[in-house]
C-alpha cells in the first residue's frame, strides 16, 4: 500500500520525550500507510539512540535523516520552497 501521510519529528535532546512520541505514531492499523522522518539536529543525549532503535522495529515507516544543528529545519525547507514558487 501507498504511503498517505508522512510525519515530521526534528529531534533536539529529546531523550526524556522521544521514545513516547514514536511509540504514539507506530500504530498497526496505519503502520502501512504512513512514514515517519525523524530528523536527528546533533542531540547530545541519548535521542539517536532510541530514534535507531525504532527503525530497527519498524524499517518500512521511520527513517531518520541527519541535519547539522543551527537552526529551524522547517525554516530550511521553507527557504527551499521559496525558491520553487
Amino acid at each position: 500500500m501507498d504511503k498517505v501521510l508522512t510525519v515530521i519529528v526534528p529531534v533536539y535532546n529529546m531523550e526524556k520525550y522521544i521514545r513516547q512520541c514514536l511509540e504514539s505514531l507506530v500504530i498497526g492499523e496505519v503502520l502501512d500507510r504512513i512514514e515517519v522522518l525523524v530528523v536527528l539536529e546533533g542531540s547530545k543525549d541519548g535521542s539517536a539512540e532510541i530514534a535507531y532503535e525504532f527503525v530497527e522495529q519498524y524499517p518500512d515507516t521511520l527513517r531518520i535523516i541527519y541535519k547539522a544543528n543551527g537552526g529551524s529545519w522547517f525554516s530550511d525547507q521553507h527557504r527551499s520552497y521559496d525558491g520553487v514558487r
